[in-house]
């Protein structure tokens, strides 16, 4: 992680508040990875220092790196020392501006802006606002009052920003900047053999995957009813989850309730999500709300044939039947019925994987994700230098 860049480069701390590792959490890591024009920094307020261990190893593991990944312990929904300790990394580390990932961590960077040094500005990203359960509505709510004191708002999709705009930010305030994926990742090119070992399955298997929360919002529960419709003409199968989240006891439920609990594979939170993909024949994103899902990308940089269903900003990167297909949100026979089509089409879903891949790599590629963060950041710092001129 370390840079060559001058000292007026914009130093900037990532602030994220998670026990898993994905969506934000990823883009955090290609920021900071690829940083250029900009110096990283990223701070991980969480029970346990897991994710932080992972930004480590995702970043580099030299000592440059290690004293550039923070991890403050959060056991509560607020902590005093949590936001304490932040203030405390943003005046030694110099830090020019904060670029919050999330509800929580929204807040606490709004918290650290009133506190010395109140020179610092404030960037948030919003990767997706879910509001479907009440305490998420609570959140956005909170959320949507908090951002309105921030120097720069980024959404990661139009239909993130159209969210944003409904609930009372002007739309002149956000920029769309689309996620992006290292398509060159060796985790996209290792064997499906070696996957499928990662994974615990035989070479012969055949795989539905998914890499997500498992939440309402995510549509976990419509996969597992597809996928039970779709065992029976495949008895062979076998449906691959990764992930964790509130609804993890109500899908295993349901899967002894559908009598398919043995051929789920339930993995849990995973580090190496990257290096899975390749065992599946096919991916599955059954979202009932999205933002742009860094799964979905990574799945089609991995060239594995994708379906998803048609919500947020999927139809801005699946062009049915052209590099992935798409289903009707909450129908489940149309969202087995389109995986179907994959599973007995081989040649159809190599195609598919194909045109994916050649999508992520001309217009998501991580490299312009951090050019466009670069530019963002620079413009943020330059506002404030115009101010103080003209004055």
């Amino acid at each position: 992680m370390e840079k060559q860049l001058s000292s007026n480069n914009p130093r900037i701390l990532h602030l994220i508040s998670s026990i898993r590792f994905h969506g934000a959490e990823r883009v955090m890591s290609e920021l900071c990875k690829y940083a250029s024009g900009y110096m990283p920094f990223a701070a991980v307020i969480s029970p346990d220092s897991e994710v932080a261990d992972v930004f480590i190893q995702e970043i580099g593991n030299d000592q440059t790196t290690e004293k550039q990944v923070f991890y403050i312990p959060c056991t509560s929904k607020f902590s005093a020392g949590a936001l304490k300790e932040l203030v405390q990394i943003i005046r030694k580390e110099k830090i020019s501006i904060v670029h919050s990932h999330g509800y929580k961590s929204d807040f606490y960077a709004f918290l650290a802006k009133i506190l010395p040094p109140k020179s610092i500005k404030l960037v948030a990203t919003n990767h997706n606002w879910t509001g479907l359960a009440p305490t998420e509505k609570i959140y956005q709510w909170i959320d949507c009052k908090i951002l309105r004191f921030f120097d720069g708002l980024i959404a990661v999709s139009d239909s993130v920003k159209q969210l944003m705009v409904e609930s009372g930010i002007p739309s002149t305030r956000i920029e769309v900047i689309k996620n992006g994926v290292d398509v060159m990742d060796p985790s996209f090119s290792i064997s499906r053999q070696e996957a499928l070992h990662k994974i615990g399955l035989e070479s012969n298997s055949l795989v539905i995957g998914n890499v997500a929360r498992i939440s309402f919002e995510k549509g976990n529960d419509l996969l597992l009813k597809a996928f039970s419709l779709l065992t029976e003409n495949f008895p062979e199968l076998r449906l691959v989850l990764v992930g964790d989240g509130p609804e993890y006891d109500n899908l295993t439920a349901l899967a002894k309730t559908l009598m398919v609990d043995d051929k789920v594979l339930f993995l849990g939170n995973r580090s190496d999500a990257r290096s899975l993909y390749k065992g599946f024949d096919v991916f599955v994103l059954p979202s009932r709300n999205e933002g742009l899902p860094m799964a979905l990308l990574e799945a089609m940089a991995a060239e594995i044939p994708v379906v998803a269903t048609r919500v947020g900003g999927v139809p801005k990167v699946i062009q049915d039947g052209v590099n992935g297909l798409l289903a009707q949100p909450e129908n489940v026979a149309d969202l087995a019925h389109k995986i179907e089509q994959i599973l007995r089409d081989e040649n159809s879903g190599t195609h598919l994987a194909q045109a994916g891949r050649n999508l992520v790599l001309t217009d998501y590629s991580s490299m312009a994700m951090v050019n466009n963060y670069a530019e963002f950041y620079h413009k943020i710092v330059e506002k404030d230098t115009r101010a103080i001129t003209a004055n």
